[in-house]
């Protein structure tokens, strides 16, 4: 008899303790709700990386992490979405509806750990990202995740007091968009093309300077950064421009590149204007054009 009640009572008293948990969880989850209910001055938060770069194989999974940073005072509520990111010839990158997109879009294939987040005030957290990546993609394929802020923002009277504000984003519900890039391993191809090349003339201080429209027409992305050099008759260098920063060319668009300005006058005349790459991880022909300076 003695043995039973010795069993009761051990059976009985985790019961307890698992109740008293259990209420404190509730309490806990009740005030966080109540919490990200609250208005409050401005949504900003934060996301870290805004790009990322992935090596994927085709029918196989890639996994990467965003940290959403919330730096309000009180904890928010933040959503997350796919975007179907594609690549325009003149824009760069555009945004389509998913359903728009061909069945085997990266958009299409985006898992995510949860499509809603809450974090703590003052606090951030980390959120895992999958892809299935389909095995009919070559190249460099891109997608992206939309995340944000879904936590009240100010009320309508603080609003009208902060109007002058909404006009550079202050008091909206902000988003921020994470760019993915997925490398399919060894289905990248690189090429490029030189389709113009114009030699600005110095004006008042402005020395000479050049642009050029390059554009990709391999299947993945660019990493440029190079050197224009101009050759006279006689093959002499005439001047020689940097670009003024790295560039990344996407897959089948066009680029306007910008050269620094050259210390050095062009006089008027007739050249062969050489672009070649300096950077060691982009292995291209140089591109040549002729140009005519002051005609």
């Amino acid at each position: 008899m003695r043995f039973w009640i010795i069993v009761l009572f051990v059976t009985i008293v985790p019961s307890l303790s698992f109740a008293k948990k259990d209420a404190k969880k509730e309490a806990q989850e009740a005030v966080s709700e109540k919490e990200m209910g609250q208005t409050r001055t401005n949504t900003v938060f934060g996301i870290s990386p805004p790009v990322v770069d992935l090596v994927c194989v085709p029918g196989q999974r890639v996994s990467t992490v965003v940290k959403i940073e919330n730096p309000a005072s009180v904890a928010s509520r933040f959503m997350m979405e796919p975007l179907g990111l594609v690549v325009d010839d003149r824009s760069g990158f555009t945004y389509r509806p998913i359903a728009s997109l061909p069945a085997d879009h990266l958009s299409r294939h985006i898992i995510l750990e949860a499509p809603e987040v809450k974090i703590p005030a003052n606090s951030s957290k980390n959120v895992n990202i999958f892809i299935d990546v389909p095995n009919t993609l070559t190249g460099t394929q891109y997608t992206g995740i939309n995340i944000s802020n879904a936590s009240p923002g100010m009320s309508e009277d603080d609003k009208k007091k902060e109007e002058y504000k909404v006009n550079v984003g202050f008091g909206l519900q902000p988003a921020i968009a994470m760019t993915i890039k997925c490398h399919i391993s060894g289905t990248e191809k690189q090429a490029y093309s030189l389709k113009k090349i114009e030699i600005i003339r110095p004006t008042g201080n402005q020395p000479p300077s050049a642009t050029a429209d390059i554009r990709n027409t391999g299947n993945s992305e660019i990493k440029l950064n190079a050197l224009l050099i101009l050759l006279d008759s006689e093959k002499k260098v005439v001047t020689r421009m940097k670009m003024a920063r790295t560039e990344y060319l996407l897959p089948g668009a066009t680029m306007k590149v910008v050269f620094q300005p050259s210390f050095k006058d062009v006089p008027n005349g007739s050249y062969k204007a050489i672009i070649s790459s300096v950077d060691s991880d982009t292995k291209l022909p140089p591109l040549e054009q002729a140009v005519v300076v002051g005609k």
